[in-house]
């Protein structure tokens, strides 16, 4: 007994129809962007500080001309309490150091 089909299924099929496949096209570009945190932009913001800081001078000239001409002068108080104060606190900080 030879059997050919199956259930009225025959072992030949019809050609399935191509289709032509045309790309999509995306109208939107989009554009690469970044963002930055806010940890970043504080370092970034500390950076820019101590660029500044590095190039100011460590000695106000301005200000030691100035106490220099009082002093030769002979108009610069020497017993002013806040020169005083501030003059101890900075010797006593540097010996605790």
């Amino acid at each position: 007994m030879a059997i050919d089909k199956i259930g009225g299924v025959s072992n030949i099929s019809a050609p399935l129809k191509s289709r032509e496949i045309t790309p999509k096209t995306n109208k939107t570009i989009k554009k690469d962007s970044i963002e930055i945190s806010p940890e970043g932009k504080k370092a970034a913001e500390i950076a820019n500080y101590t660029k500044v800081l590095e190039s100011t001078p460590n000695i106000r000239t301005e200000l030691v001309n100035n106490i220099k001409n009082k002093i030769n002068s002979g108009s610069y108080d020497f017993n002013d309490i806040n020169i005083l104060t501030k003059t101890a606190n900075k010797i006593t900080s540097s010996f605790l150091k």
